[in-house]
Parts: C-alpha cells; structure tokens; sequence
C-alpha cells in the first residue's frame, strides 16, 4: 500500500502535455509526460540518426502546445560544378541544409537535365564534418543541381561593396541586394544582363529636373534722323534692359550634371530700345539786315551753330562759300572769334562749305 502512495504521488508530480508531433510532414496531436524532445522522440517511438534534422533539437524543454518536427533524411544525387556526389538530407529544405553542412552559399533545385550524364565526376568539395557522403550511385532517386554564389562588385549610391550573390541576372541581384531602380535610373550592365563572377555592376541614379534662369536682355540701338532737331544736335535715350527667363531640362547622374538641354526662352520684360537722334533741321535766315566778308575757321563743336563777336545771340546768318558758292545757314550762340577771322563756325557746319582740312575759307556773312 505504501508502495503504492509513493507510486502514485510521484506520477502526479509530472503534467501531462499536449504537444503537436510532425514527422516527415505528417502531424498529429500527443499527451505526453515527457520532458524534452528527446524523450518524447524515444516515447513515441520515433527513430533519428544523426543525417535527421529535429527541431527543436533533443534538450529542449517540451511545454504545452510546443512543436516537435523530424525531417529523416534521404540520399540525394547533387551536381556541383562538373563533380557529383551522392548525400543523405533531410527535408523540408533539403538544399538549404547541403549549403549548411558545405558551408557555402548556394542555390539548389530540382535538376532540370535529369541525373548522372557524361563529364561528371565523382568529387566531394571540401565537405564539411556535418555532411555524411554516401556511396557513389548515379540511381538515386531524386537529383539536385547546386549553384555557388560568384562574387560581384556593386556600386551604388555611393558606395562601392564587393557581394555574393546567387542571382542569374543583374536584376535578381538588385532585388537580392534590396536596391529599387527608379523611373529614370538605370543599371550597367543592363537588368537583363547575366551576372558572371567577377563583373561590376553599377547603379546609376537619375534625377531630371527643369530650372528658369533669368538673363538681362540689352536694350536694341536705334539711330533716328529728327526734322525738329537742329542740324547736328544730338539727343540720346539711354533706353533700359529687359528680363527673359530660359527653361532647362537638367539631367544629373549620381548627383552630376551630364547634360542641359533648353525647353523654352521667353521674355518676360521688353527692353526699352536705346534712341540716337540726330537733328536735321535747318535754320531760316531773314538776311537784308547786313552783311560782312572776311574769313571764316571753325572749332570743335556740334550743331548747326557759330560764334561771333558782336551780333546777339539767337540771330541766324547765312555764310556762304566765295571760293565755291556753297552755303549754311548758323545760329549765333558764342563769341569769337579772337583772331583775323570775321566768324568762328561749328564743326559741322564748316563741314557743309569745304573740308576741314582746309582750315580757313573766305565767306560772305549774312543777316
């Protein structure tokens, strides 16, 4: 009775659990008292060698609800490189647990040219402990191809990284490497390009922007003879500059500019044209009231003018030419000159009688 008590007090300190049980796929629902993964394994009879992936592994800690899958594992035919090799795996991934046990980043599927062909040869590539190689049998029933990732040179956004990858094209490698091609970016090679072990790839980010740029427009030079401006005189209107604003389309790569191309250049304030008016208006002379010969030079100023001793300023005179009978009509608004000369004429006035060179001319003087 005794033994009984203590048989009984001993079973209820353990708690019965309800743990799911996956092997090979297949799952069902046990109440266990066992401890850990390894027990229940053992309780329920359920075989593992060390090629068989568990998980959790066998000292973990068993809770209800917790989860226990065994995946046994079986042989499997891998083509690597020209080299074939027969390996026991187990599932659900078995190519995820060859690149464990090989150390190695690689892709594996399903062989798509079947199994053992002429070129292969029996070679196990520096297989690690983990990895139990089996005896060469080109009959195994399913057949892997493996892949090793190459290495590749990435260059974006400023950076520049030396990666492995497993991507067959430079745009499985981007999207291996999280990098996003905008809509006006682009990569080098193109994203269609296969990728080969030891080329660089590169991103280039495009951005393309229009800026206005404002520029002064000159104001246009116009030269306007004006008939109410007395012969010579010249008036200028300085005149003012517009603004016009040019359009750029910007295309800049990896934040430089490599091109600019002009979308549009308008005005956007006329210029105000810079005016030269020249006089062309003669003045009339009364003549009858007197006159004076002698000679005549002239001085460096402009306009239809003279300067005379003694007539009042604002008389028009006409002085004529002896030696040729050409004639100009001056207004009086200087004195001299101081010298045998009878009147002192203006540049251009002198001009219209006789050469400049000349000097001196005899003229008869009217008013």
């Amino acid at each position: 009775m005794a033994l009984a008590v203590v048989g009984a007090g001993a079973f209820t300190g353990l708690s019965a659990k309800r743990v799911h049980l996956v092997v090979d796929g297949r799952e069902r629902e046990v109440v266990t008292l066992s401890r850990t993964v390894g027990s229940l394994l053992s309780s329920e009879g359920v075989q593992v060698t060390a090629d068989d992936l568990v998980e959790p592994p066998h000292t973990e800690p068993l809770r209800d609800g917790s989860r226990v899958a065994v995946y046994h594992a079986r042989p499997y035919l891998v083509l690597f490189r020209k080299s074939a090799l027969v390996v026991s795996l187990p599932g659900p991934d078995p190519g995820a647990v060859l690149a464990a046990r090989l150390g190695r980043k690689l892709r594996v599927r399903p062989s798509r040219s079947g199994g053992w062909r002429d070129g292969l040869s029996w070679a196990l590539p520096a297989a690690g402990e983990a990895l139990r190689v089996l005896p060469p049998s080109p009959s195994a029933p399913e057949v892997l191809e493996a892949t090793e990732a190459v290495e590749v040179t990435l260059e974006h956004d400023g950076r520049v990284e030396v990666v492995e990858t497993l991507a067959t094209t430079v745009a499985g490698l981007l999207a291996e490497a999280g990098l996003t091609l905008g809509p006006v970016d682009r990569a080098e090679p193109s994203p269609e390009s296969p990728v080969e072990a030891g080329m660089r790839v590169r991103v280039v980010r495009v951005r393309v922007e229009e800026r206005e740029e404002p520029y002064p427009i000159p104001p246009p030079k116009t030269r306007v003879e004006d008939g109410n401006l007395d012969w010579g005189i010249v008036r200028r209107d300085s005149g003012a500059p517009g603004t016009g604003v040019r359009v750029w389309r910007l295309v800049f790569e990896d934040g430089t500019l490599v091109s600019r191309t002009l979308l549009a250049d308008r005005v956007v304030t006329p210029p105000r044209p810079e005016v030269t008016r020249v006089g062309r208006k003669m003045p009339k002379c009364a003549c009858g009231r007197g006159f004076q010969v002698g000679r005549a030079t002239w001085y460096g100023v402009r306009g239809m003018t003279a300067a005379h001793r003694t007539l009042p300023f604002g008389t028009v005179v006409r002085v004529t030419n002896l030696n040729t009978g050409a004639s100009v009509t001056v207004v009086i608004n200087d004195r001299g000159p101081f010298g045998s000369a009878i009147i002192d004429l203006s540049r251009d006035a002198f001009a219209r009688l006789a050469p400049l060179s000349q000097g001196v001319i005899p003229v008869r003087v009217e008013w």
